[in-house]
Order: C-alpha cells, then structure tokens, then sequence
C-alpha cells in the first residue's frame, strides 16, 4: 500500500492501565475506549546537546525524553475515572474524588487517517492529569463542551516511547492493536 502524502483526523482512542511489578516490570491491562475523541496533540520532549571543537559546532546531539501534550474529548469515561484517577464510587453509587487519589500510569493507543490509510499509534508510558471540565449555560442551541487531559509520555524501562504503524504493517497487526498494547516483534 502506498504511503500517506497526509494525516487527519483521529478516532479509537483508547487507555491500558500499567501495573509495575517486582524489578520494575511492566504490564499492560486491557485497553478501554476512551470515546468522542476530539484533538490529541503530541510535543517532543529532550535537550539538544552541542559540542564545539576546532572553532565549529564539532558534534550535536538530541535527547529523546517523550512526549507531553493534551488529549480533548467530548467527556471523560466513568470507567477512566475510576481506573486511572482512582476516584471511588460509594455504595449509592456517587463518584468521590479525594485529595490522596493516585493517578495510574497508562499506555495510550489512538489511530489516525491519511490520503491513503491509518495508522495506529502506542505512547507507552503517560501520566496523566486530572482533566478540565468546564460547564455553561444553553443558549439558542446547545454546545457540547469538551475535557482537557494533559499527559507526559516517558521512556518505559527499554528506552521504548512510541510505536507507530507504517504503510507496509500487516493489517492483522493493525486490526489487533486496540485489543493489547503492541509490544515490539523480535527477529
């Protein structure tokens, strides 16, 4: 298939808790849709390092330390709320947010469009911040109003940060990429 000259769009936004194990261990839990995705943005993180010698930029250097960015979407999941911003749910079944909360690490997994096809795309270790929520009045029609989630995408313990998927990847690894989080094929 042929490469995209272009990317839009985004859909299929999903969340994987991460639970750390003994020695640092990584495991993924099972990716949850995180509906009405509206706007992702990804901002590398890492520092360029420059090295003079014989009166010339002799040597430069980029570190990769992740991504930061937001996520907009039309509301946030209960579900997501009580798996990454563990906020409880009382017997009368109100949420209850408390000020000891801690927020989970997650992979997020999301796909975009092109001229040409989709791709689907990991970010392996996020931390999340509580979201923005805002409220207002109905007016003469009635205005969806959106949440806000910054993150941070740090290395996982491999030095991996994303995974995206190319023009060539089989469509059977595309079509499985929102049922577990995509772990790198060894050859």
């Amino acid at each position: 298939m042929a490469e995209n000259k272009v990317q839009f769009g985004l859909d299929k936004l999903y969340y994987a808790v991460i639970t750390e194990g003994t020695g640092g261990a990584i495991t993924f839990g099972t990716p949850k849709p995180i509906p009405g995705a509206v706007s992702l943005s990804m901002d590398a993180e890492g520092e360029e390092t420059v090295f003079y010698a014989d009166n010339v930029r002799y040597f430069v250097t980029q570190d990769n330390n992740g991504y930061t960015g937001d996520i907009e979407v039309a509301k946030v999941p209960e579900a997501m709320w009580e798996d990454v911003f563990d906020v409880d749910v009382d017997t009368n079944n109100v949420m209850v947010e408390s000020s000891d909360a801690e927020i989970k690490e997650v992979a997020l997994l999301f796909r975009f469009s092109g001229d040409k096809n989709k791709n689907c795309c990991a970010l392996y270790r996020c931390t999340l911040s509580r979201p923005t929520i805002s409220h207002q009045t109905t007016e003469g029609s009635k205005e969806p109003q959106t949440s806000t989630i910054s993150y941070t995408a740090i290395p996982l313990p491999d030095g991996k940060v994303r995974a995206t998927t190319l023009s060539t990847t089989a469509d059977s690894v595309k079509e499985g990429w929102f049922s577990t989080v995509y772990q790198t094929a060894t050859t």
